[in-house]
């Protein structure tokens, strides 16, 4: 999701350009992994404000002639303050767009209106229902955002505290949302959060007050290490603000903690079911698929490629089949002992989605380990608010580092949607992987991090059941195996590079922008080192075991569309699984499950329920892939309908 950050501070030792500028850089440059597209600053001295947006970076934003003159402006107006009492308060944002066009100013962030200027970082899902609530309120932009602080606004103009207004507009909202900003005029400046996404800095001191704020742990760790120096003197408290808190700085320059109301839709602040006319279409296929031929023994049908029945009904995959789950805890903490710092210090890197398997390994690295690890996620534009949320809250706990290197993200989406149209032209099933190449630089980006932070370890937690024979076998490449794709040997490295080749020239709608980074991604896969330590390897993958611990010891948000926690934090799977199913009638939940069975971690029954419901679309999801990505939904949902099917 976005960064928010911001300070407010009342100091006259540390109101000097210089100051100001360098605390300003370094929380725009911390947060900016977390959003690319836009961002913007609103500041405000005595009864002067002011607020600058841009569609660019903010690391382009604070090197503009804009910026520095609004930098300079300020710095006038402290000095010409009407009292040395006035403090400087600033909000700025880094944003990954989720709704509302960034080339459109007033669709970046901060939100201005006429008594309330703030930033917003979350999801606030009944946007029509308040503008519908309130005709009186004038909506101005495209942005969820701007709900809040419409209501804000309306709140203050009719004579509420400042308090009493973010408790009654936390009241309304239906969704995520961390918000920041001030009142103009009042003076007040505030923060608040109905998902604990705000950490802060609190230091009081003989006539100093100064507030700071962002969107992650690591940013206000970083701040403090940096500007430690401003604190001195001061009682200073680095913190969470949890879920359900706030902060007011009023009158005298006092902090004062308010309590706002928690999500309507439960604890996890789930999302509504999109509203459009799918299921009845679903529905005329659906029913057939339980006809299907299955394995006796797994549940694979007759559909998937290259598979063979003998004559007691069983597959060739599970005659095959060798074990891949062992517990050896002697052998994972022997492969680590020999990285362990002495200091304190970090000492592994741990490839961070933000999915149930690699939570679970950064736990598991963590507190039954005894590592010191730092969490790396490579932000391809599909890592969902659900995983980004996931990631926050097992940091923020466990107290890990996050790095996040995020990619143009507005380019990898359009580079999505001229794959997506491009296969919707000629769909192929082979084709589909080539969604998700987007990601693939994980790799390079985790071996980049690795030589830069001087750490030799780097951990993948991947589950091993989730080999999917299928992707490849669409391309008519056999893969009995289950191993890996990166693992694979040079003459079948040829035959999917091949393939590919061929599906180019017959469909040329793919030789768009994309290609150089999809040939970079396919580089980054199959050819790049993979000097990892795969966790499971030595340690059991249980899946009722992950999932306690995640829920139970880290309130891990689930997703509202399906009942299954796998892929829940992936953006691109409901819609590519959605293709699986509707044509070949099953998906990689069919794999998974029989990977279960091969290992006697479930029966066959229980497994036929599970993919019976897992396999249903997931049509929040589906939705906001569409949305997300730039094509119609209910379009792509015809022509995928129209494909023949294999059943």
């Amino acid at each position: 999701m976005c960064g928010i950050l911001g300070f407010y501070l009342h100091s006259e030792r540390h109101l000097e350009k210089g100051a100001v500028n360098d605390l300003v850089r370094e929380l725009f440059l911390l947060s900016e992994s977390r959003g690319k597209e836009a961002s913007g600053v609103a500041i405000q001295v005595d009864d002067w404000n002011v607020v600058r947006r841009s569609p660019q970076p903010a690391s382009h934003l604070i090197r503009t002639k804009e910026y520095r003159e609004v930098i300079g402006e300020t710095h006038k107006r402290i000095a010409k303050r009407k009292s040395g009492d006035v403090p400087l308060q600033f909000v700025g944002h880094s944003r990954l767009v989720t709704n509302g066009k960034e080339t459109k100013d007033d669709n970046n962030q901060p939100v201005d209106r006429s008594n309330t200027s703030g930033v917003h970082n979350g999801i606030i899902v009944n946007v029509s229902d308040i503008w519908e609530k309130h005709p009186e309120i004038e909506r101005r932009t495209e942005l969820d955002s701007e709900s809040f602080f419409a209501l804000l606004e309306n709140k203050v103009e009719a004579g509420a505290k400042t308090e009493e207004a973010l408790q009654d507009c936390f009241g309304e909202i239906e969704g995520m949302a961390s918000i920041a900003g001030f009142v103009k005029g009042r003076g007040d400046y505030f923060l608040a959060t109905n998902n604990g996404s705000l950490y802060c800095i609190e230091a009081t001191g003989q006539d100093e007050t100064l507030l700071i704020f962002a969107s992650e742990k690591f940013i206000i760790d970083k701040i403090r290490e940096r500007f430690g120096s401003m604190l001195t003197g001061m009682k200073a408290e680095s913190r969470q603000l949890k879920s359900g808190q706030g902060l007011v700085v009023g009158s005298g320059h006092k902090i004062s903690q308010i309590e706002v109301p928690s999500p309507k839709l439960g604890t996890q602040g789930r999302l509504p079911v999109t509203k459009f006319d799918f299921l009845n279409r679903y529905k005329a296929y659906d029913i057939k698929i339980p006809d299907l031929r299955r394995c006796t023994k797994c549940v694979l049908p007759e559909t998937h490629p290259f598979i063979r029945f003998d004559k007691d009904g069983v597959c060739n995959f599970c005659r095959d089949y060798k074990s891949v789950i062992r517990q050896d805890r002697a052998a994972v903490e022997a492969s680590v002992e020999k990285y362990r710092s002495k200091d304190g210090s970090p000492d592994c890197v741990v490839a961070f989605s933000g999915g149930r398997d690699s939570c679970y390994g950064l736990h598991y690295i963590k507190k039954e380990l005894g590592m010191n690890p730092v969490a790396f996620t490579y932000d391809w534009g599909m890592v969902t608010d659900l995983a980004r949320r996931n990631q926050s809250r097992l940091c923020g706990q466990l107290g890990v580092e996050h790095i996040m290197i995020s990619a143009d993200i507005r380019k990898k989406r359009e580079n999505i949607r001229k794959n997506v149209t491009a296969w919707l032209r000629r769909p192929e099933l082979g084709m589909i992987p080539l969604f998700m190449a987007g990601d693939k630089q994980f790799f390079k980006y985790a071996n980049m991090l690795q030589k830069r932070m001087d750490i030799d370890l780097v951990v993948f937690a991947s589950c091993p059941l989730e080999t999917t024979q299928f992707k490849v076998g669409f391309c008519d490449i056999g893969d009995e195996g289950g191993e890996f794709y990166y693992k694979w040997g040079l003459r079948r490295k040829a035959q999917i590079g091949w393939y590919y080749m061929k599906q180019y020239l017959l469909n040329p709608g793919y030789i768009n922008g994309s290609l150089y980074d999809s040939i970079d991604a396919f580089v980054s896969y199959f050819f790049i080192q993979h000097n990892y330590l795969w966790l499971f390897e030595n340690l059991a993958w249980e899946e009722q075991e992950i999932e306690r611990t995640l829920l139970e010891e880290y309130d891990w948000e689930t997703s509202p569309d399906c009942d299954s926690t796998w892929r829940i934090g992936d953006g691109t799977a409901a819609f590519y699984n959605y293709i699986y199913y509707r044509v070949a009638g099953f998906t990689e939940n069919d794999t998974f499950r029989s990977n279960q069975i091969r290992e006697g971690q479930i029966a066959r029954e229980e497994a036929l329920k599970l993919i019976a419901a897992d396999n249903q679309p997931r049509i929040d999801s589906l939705q906001w892939y569409a949305d997300t990505v730039g094509f119609d939904l209910d379009k792509a949902i015809d022509v995928i309908n129209r494909i023949p099917r294999l059943y």
